[in-house]
């Protein structure tokens, strides 16, 4: 029987594993998985994300993995696709244009980080946070 990739029947059966079974995966191998499991969905991949689905495993890797780890298991999808260089920026929408973060929207229209967040703030038509 074939399991779908981290569907709960998966992270049961994924936790029940130890190292030196066949099916086993490492933390850094679970990241990169679940970071092209979560862009074939076309969901973002956040560092709260990944955390998340560490913990759910119950190896104890959850809360205390660094940003360092969890970025060392992204490097290749940073490498081999669009993924942003931070994964934790939210998202600006200008109008009809969206940015990835304020600093893609500062620079796509030409003005300071600070001026895009005050007029998010400000509340200014068409200026909002996506998420």
């Amino acid at each position: 029987m074939r399991r779908e990739p981290f569907s709960p029947e998966w992270i049961a059966w994924q936790a029940g594993l130890r190292p030196g079974d066949g099916s086993f995966v490492s933390k850094v191998k679970l990241v990169r998985d679940y970071a092209d499991h979560l862009a074939s969905r076309g969901e973002r991949i956040t560092y709260e994300r990944v955390r998340a689905m560490l913990d759910s495993l119950d190896r104890g890797y959850g809360p205390q993995t660094s940003r360092q780890e969890i970025h060392q298991g992204l490097q290749h999808a940073l490498i081999g696709r669009q993924l942003p260089l931070r994964p934790n920026g939210r998202r600006v929408r200008v109008g009809d244009r969206l940015y990835r973060s304020i600093r893609a929207a500062a620079k796509g229209e030409h003005c300071r980080q600070s001026a895009v967040a005050e007029r998010i703030a400000k509340g200014e038509p068409g200026w909002s946070f996506i998420d």
